[in-house]
């Protein structure tokens, strides 16, 4: 497919088909990566896993992402961001099956790193492959979808887990997977080969200082990740421990709290676009959120519906965070073609939240034995969104006129 140089500023009509391909492949990926969550109950066992490994099993495949973030946007806005989203769901599709045929937990771990090469490279290209198929009208609400892959795709994975995993087992589970991933990278080929993409430019692009803007929006970013990953990985372990619930109860309790961050991911991308609402507003009301509705998620004999509220409420204020950092990138990057560049660096960073995050609260819980015992560590987490979402505003003044 020959790639045609597109300026995401023209006024055509925005290709939907490309948003809708960059979101697929963003959920499918996101399979990929939360998959061993339902799971790690069966994985502990058959490997015989402590807590705190198990945590890096869940959370290795973000190495990947923390470290190849920049470089990805680098590679991707050289030679076409469809090539590289390609090449992500051959990693995808690799180290899936390898981790099928994972014999201990160190071979599990280099299978979940390969996993992590292809959901970098596919979550880097995919927000200027976004950004290129649509006009300035549509693009806070398209990029708002766009941030939606991550839940979207964990809540098919839960709601597929709660059965397959019964039914399979966790190895035969991992091969399912990927054949749906060289399924669907059949699909996005044929979908998208005679669809024009951006490519930035012919040689290398040179390095620019990205400025302030693009690495608050990454912190940002890194510390809902550590919060709200932590919180996906070790609710089914929770669930099944503390509250007695089935594999398939405790897949499905965490599907219907997932559930909610879509529309509040793409409720991010869409309020900053109403007049009197700032990004800003959105990451502090995100940053309450995260800091107090965990003080009572984990206390003993709280009824089932209360915890469950507290799930929907943490999920509907966390979840504003990734429509409005993906919805600023255009925003606040130095210019049209280091969007790839600030998009890794933004990847980067959540990458390193979500590395970081499951196993450091897996050695709170052991270290100080309980999970009440977390409480302490999402109330900092909420006061540095709060002051996160001070210093955006602070950003957006110096923005020009019109364009926060």
């Amino acid at each position: 497919m020959s790639e045609t140089e597109q300026s995401p500023g023209a006024t055509v009509a925005t290709q939907w088909l490309i948003v809708w391909a960059a979101i697929a492949a963003g959920a499918i990926t996101t399979i990929q990566i939360t998959k061993v969550s339902p799971a790690m109950p069966l994985i502990r066992l058959d490997l015989e896993l402590g807590l705190v490994a198990a945590g890096w099993i869940a959370s290795v495949v973000n190495l990947s992402g923390a470290v190849i973030g920049i470089p990805s946007g680098f590679v991707a806005d050289r030679f076409g961001h469809r090539r590289v989203i390609i090449a992500g769901l051959i990693f995808l599709i690799i180290g899936t099956f390898g981790g099928s045929v994972a014999s201990s937990g160190a071979l599990l771990l280099v299978s979940r790193f390969c996993e992590g090469v292809g959901y970098g490279a596919i979550v880097v290209a995919g927000t200027p492959f976004v950004v290129a198929a649509t006009n300035a009208r549509d693009r806070r609400f398209a990029l708002g979808l766009w941030s939606a892959y991550f839940p979207i795709g964990n809540i098919t994975m839960l709601l597929w887990a709660s059965h397959a995993l019964d039914a399979l087992g966790w190895r035969w589970f991992w091969t399912a997977n990927a054949v749906l991933c060289a399924a669907f990278l059949l699909l996005f080929v044929a979908l998208t080969k005679s669809v024009p993409t951006v490519r930035r430019a012919p040689s290398p692009i040179r390095w620019q200082p990205l400025g302030s803007g693009p690495w608050l929006l990454a912190l940002i970013l890194l510390v809902k990740s550590f919060a709200s990953f932590s919180l996906m990985t070790w609710l089914p372990t929770f669930a099944i421990d503390q509250l007695g619930r089935s594999v398939t109860g405790a897949a499905l309790l965490t599907a219907g709290f997932v559930f909610f961050f879509i529309p509040a991911n793409i409720a991010g991308g869409a309020l900053v676009r109403v007049r009197g609402i700032r990004a800003w507003h959105l990451v502090a009301i995100a940053g309450v959120g995260i800091g107090l509705l965990p003080q009572g998620l984990f206390l003993d004999d709280l009824p089932l519906a209360v915890r469950f509220a507290l799930l929907v409420a943490y999920a509907c204020t966390a979840g504003l965070i990734p429509g409005v950092i993906f919805g600023a990138i255009p925003v606040h990057a130095p210019s049209v073609a280091h969007i790839g560049v600030a998009t890794g660096l933004i990847v980067q960073c959540a990458s390193l939240g979500n590395l970081i995050g499951p196993p450091i609260l897996a050695k709170i819980v052991v270290s100080f034995g309980g999970w009440a015992d977390v409480g302490p560590l999402y109330l900092f987490l909420g006061a540095l969104l709060v002051l996160g979402a001070l210093a955006l505003r602070r950003a957006e003044q110096h923005l020009p006129r019109g364009t926060s």
